[in-house]
């Protein structure tokens, strides 16, 4: 599985901050492309694990309001460290930071980087398709409109991935 590129496609409906702090959309529906190489992979009986860089594109469109629409656009990068606990069951953990630029109609242009540590399951329900559950949480740094911070960054999420493999 070393030196193997897999990509997906991927969907969700958001309500809240999609990056985990700073953006809130009251509601959007975000779409992705992630792009993953696995860089290492070590066998032992009952479990696999597998290292792999991931960069994953976004773009999120919705309403941060009444009559307020918002575009974000993402570059998430990665460092995804799954085990096989079972043959049907990963633990997933991550290093992710997701770099979020927005614009929101009479607010103007802003943007998040959130450092985040992630952690969740995936369920292999077939050979291509891995519905997920994962936990965020890190640091938050939020600019734009003449202001910056530091907020704390956390999301739940769900969702199916659908996988599909090139090269080796």
């Amino acid at each position: 599985m070393r030196n193997r590129l897999d990509w997906a496609l991927g969907g969700e409906l958001v309500y809240g901050p999609w990056s985990g702090a700073w953006d809130d959309p009251r509601i959007a529906f975000a779409v992705y492309a992630p792009l993953r190489f696995h860089l290492w992979n070590h066998k032992r009986p009952g479990s696999t694990t597998d290292l792999g860089f991931r960069v994953t594109p976004g773009l999120l469109a919705g309403s941060a309001g009444v009559n307020t629409p918002t575009v974000v656009s993402r570059i998430e990068l990665a460092v995804p460290v799954s085990v096989d606990v079972n043959p049907k069951l990963s633990v997933v953990t991550d290093g992710v930071i997701p770099i979020d630029l927005s614009w929101v109609k009479g607010t103007g242009f802003g943007g998040v980087i959130p450092l985040m540590v992630r952690l969740g399951v995936e369920i292999k329900a077939s050979k291509k398709t891995a519905p997920f559950v994962l936990i965020e949480v890190g640091p938050g740094i939020g600019f734009g409109q003449g202001r910056s911070g530091v907020d704390l960054a956390a999301r739940i999420w769900a969702g199916t991935a659908f996988w599909s493999v090139i090269g080796k």
